[in-house]
């Protein structure tokens, strides 16, 4: 703009020369003899005139332009100052509300792949990490922890005919004292027992406070205890400090109706129904009942003695396994259904330990195997010393796998530590 300005001041001075060339000087001396009014002269008065003024007037034109265009170039560049000053106010805070958004995306990626990072790591710990399973091996010599071996008695330090046992959480046992009809409570590492069902004494007898040759007994996580009054042919639960028990199965005089039993043997619970299993020895058959009541129902068995499917040849031993929500049975009689023999018990892994009665052995049968290993007790041999077993009848597992073997024949429970 500042350039063409310049360009058109300079061609209107330059006409101003050239007409003032043309024309002459417009000065008048006094020594002239011409007239300014004499119109005989070739040379106007007027055009005279219009060169003397013409100046002053090119000049005013010239200065008037010049003041616009710098008027409009103060006004150009006040408006273009204002309108970086309103940029500069508006961009900034654009920038950082971009910023912002960017800071907050990137943040919320970080989380993300924290998150995937953690879970990816406890997946793959947990799915790397090996199971440890115990190891299932046991000293084959017992220690004894109840009774005192070979002598069978009704005072406080001995048993007689010890047939079953129950282990509780502090690992305190149960005995069903069959032949002193009384179940005797030994804390670990006692010497004497405390009779906490039945008669102290070892009377037998039918009232509520009596028991007659208990075969089986099982606690619960309330300390109640479930005994399996045999010759009464009847179940009494004994509430923790009781000095009388309960009927909860059978009516006291044996028979084979549903709500009658027949000399019965080992009794097992599933915790999560409340429901009672019984081996109904001299019946032949397993009995169910549910939590209250009166009439049991027939689990298996209870078509006479036999060998097929649907038969049970005095069934002794019952476990329920709540794994594979199933019973495993130690049929007696038949030598099968469950492994052969008389008492019976399940670890947690689904592994299968047998008390071998007549073969004085206790035997590990591991989950999915026919096959079994002697862990106590020496095959066919009956004996009093630490290593040897006479009869034993049942078993039973603390919550470190050691094995509790009620050695029947010996009147002393023998307990076998795995290490």
């Amino acid at each position: 703009m500042n350039v063409f300005l310049n360009e058109f001041v300079t061609v209107r001075i330059r006409a101003n020369k050239k007409q003032r060339k043309q024309y002459g000087p417009s000065i008048i001396h006094s020594s002239s003899r011409i007239s300014p009014m004499n119109t005989s002269m070739k040379t106007p008065t007027n055009l005279l005139m219009k060169s003397d003024t013409s100046k002053p007037q090119e000049t005013f034109q010239a200065s008037s332009f010049s003041f616009e265009i710098e008027l409009s170039t103060k006004t150009a560049s006040t408006h273009l100052r204002t309108e970086n000053i309103e940029k500069t106010k508006i961009y900034p805070k654009k920038w950082l509300i971009v910023i912002i958004v960017i800071t907050i995306l990137l943040a919320l990626s970080a989380l993300a792949v924290g998150i995937y990072l953690i879970i990816h790591f406890r997946t793959t710990k947990a799915t790397t990490t090996p199971i440890l399973k115990p190891l299932l091996r046991w000293n084959s010599t017992g220690l004894t922890v109840g009774g005192v071996g070979g002598s069978s008695g009704s005072t406080f330090d001995k048993l007689n005919t010890p047939i079953d046992l129950a282990v509780d959480f502090s690992n305190t046992l149960y005995i069903a004292d069959f032949n002193n009809n009384r179940i005797q409570q030994w804390l670990t590492g006692a010497l004497n027992g405390t009779t906490v069902a039945g008669q102290a004494s070892g009377t037998s007898g039918i009232g509520a406070a009596y028991l007659s040759s208990p075969a089986g007994v099982f606690i619960d996580s309330n300390n109640n205890l479930y005994i399996s009054d045999s010759t009464n042919a009847r179940i009494q639960q004994w509430a923790s400090g009781a000095t009388v028990g309960t009927l909860i199965a059978g009516t006291g005089s044996s028979g084979s109706a549903y709500n009658q039993l027949n000399t019965p043997y080992f009794i097992s619970r599933d915790i999560t129904t409340n429901t009672l299993y019984i081996a109904d020895f001299n019946n032949h058959r397993v009995m169910s009942y549910a939590s209250g009541a009166s009439n049991g129902t027939l689990a298996i068995g209870g078509q006479g003695p036999g060998m097929n499917n649907t038969q049970l040849n005095y069934p002794a031993g019952v476990y329920f396994d709540s794994a594979s929500i199933c019973l495993v049975i130690a049929n007696y009689g038949g030598q099968h259904i469950v492994r052969w023999t008389l008492g019976v018990t399940v670890d947690p892994m689904g592994n299968l330990y047998v008390a071998g009665t007549g073969d004085q052995r206790i035997q590990l049968l591991l989950a999915g195997q026919t096959n079994g290993t002697t862990l106590a007790g020496i095959t066919g041999l009956s004996g009093s010393n630490s290593t040897q077993l006479n009869s034993p009848y049942s078993i039973r597992l603390d919550n470190q796998l050691n094995l509790f073997v009620a050695d029947t024949i010996n009147n002393r429970i023998q307990k076998f530590v795995r290490y």
